[in-house]
């Protein structure tokens, strides 16, 4: 495998929006120079950091911590601006608004919260009955969403000046009796206009149009465990973690077009997969690693692979056939209920 910087335990790692600064976090946050790769700081502020997320001018950066700690530093003098303690909740990962003002994160005990990053406050804008998993901005709407296993939400920012939407969950995964898990996330892709929908414990990732309609299921052959995949830029690959043993996990980059898988990325325990947002690298964060891989590894590789006309049936048979089978589950679990029931009564004659 060709790579081209190797770094520290990564469970995250990004690129920030400015080009100069690869970030990981493991036991401490450290902060990479794009240029050299050579580490230009440490953080230890937090104990534990999950997640991380960038200003959009890049000179800011995020940090939360499995306990919901969040810490703000600011990279053009590598400096702690602040810590602050919203919900002291777990829960889902954090992004900058759009005017780099605020932060706005979520938890599992269902409070979504905001922090003033000038004056330093933290406000709990709103409170569900939900266990908020995942936050995605949809820059072509203007619009946060909210992702729970029960619905999601959609706010418009400012949030002051707008109310928020519930949106019905019409993903087609089955097993949402799985309440103690993260059972799915979605992430849209803005040059298809696609959201892809990952779950965990299956074998399989969905892709929606902007309907919600299911137009492409794509087997990974291998289950899923960790919940870590994204779209490239271009829209032309998906990058997603399959298998549940350190023989089985790979990072696995499908080709959309054909569902051709161009790649095995294979680690031992890898736990994080993006895309860089201008298009240039595939960023990979392993327990032991991370690694800045160039996109045309990618390409030299897709190039073994010439795309084979689709002589796939049409989609809509195929999401008639989804939809189909699981009638057909649901209806010979009534029958054998039924049945059983009726057993009961000629016993009891």
């Amino acid at each position: 495998m060709n790579y081209i910087y190797k770094m520290p335990i990564s469970y995250e790692i990004k690129k920030s929006p400015c080009g100069k600064y690869y970030v990981c976090v493991g036991g401490s946050i450290n902060v990479f120079d794009q240029k050299t790769g050579i580490k230009l700081i440490s953080f230890k502020e937090l104990k534990h950091p999950d997640v991380i997320s960038f200003s959009k001018k890049g000179d800011l950066l995020g940090v939360k911590n499995t306990s919901g700690k969040i810490a703000i530093y600011n990279l053009n003098d590598m400096s702690c601006l602040n810590i602050i303690f919203p919900t002291k909740k777990e829960g889902a990962n954090l992004l900058f608004t759009h005017d780099d003002k605020n932060i706005v994160s979520a938890d599992w005990a269902g409070n979504i919260y905001t922090i003033d990053i000038k004056e330093n406050t933290s406000e709990i804008i709103k409170h569900e009955q939900a266990r908020f998993t995942a936050i995605e901005y949809i820059e072509e709407k203007d619009e946060y969403i909210f992702q729970s296993e029960l619905y999601c939400i959609s706010w418009k920012y400012p949030f002051s000046n707008n109310k928020p939407k519930i949106l019905e969950n019409n993903v087609k995964n089955e097993n949402k009796d799985r309440n103690s898990e993260i059972f799915y996330k979605k992430k849209f892709c803005k040059a298809n206009g696609y959201n892809l929908v990952c779950y965990r414990y299956e074998n399989y990732i969905d892709v929606y149009d902007e309907r919600d309609s299911l137009i492409k299921r794509i087997y990974t052959n291998d289950v899923i465990d960790k919940i870590s995949f994204d779209w490239s830029v271009d829209g032309k690959y998906i990058g997603i973690i399959s298998g549940n043993t350190s023989e089985s996990m790979a990072v696995r980059i499908v080709r959309f077009t054909d569902e051709k898988v161009i790649k095995d990325y294979k680690f031992e325990f890898p736990c994080y997969v993006e895309f860089t947002q201008d298009g240039k690298e595939l960023l990979i964060g392993t327990w032991k690693n991370g690694y800045v891989i160039d996109i045309n590894d990618l390409e030299e590789e897709s190039d073994k692979h010439p795309i084979v006309q689709n002589t796939k049936p049409d989609q809509s048979l195929v999401n008639r056939k989804i939809d189909a089978e699981a009638e057909l589950k649901k209806a010979l679990e009534s029958l054998e209920n039924h049945v059983v029931n009726m057993t009961k009564k000629l016993i009891d004659k």
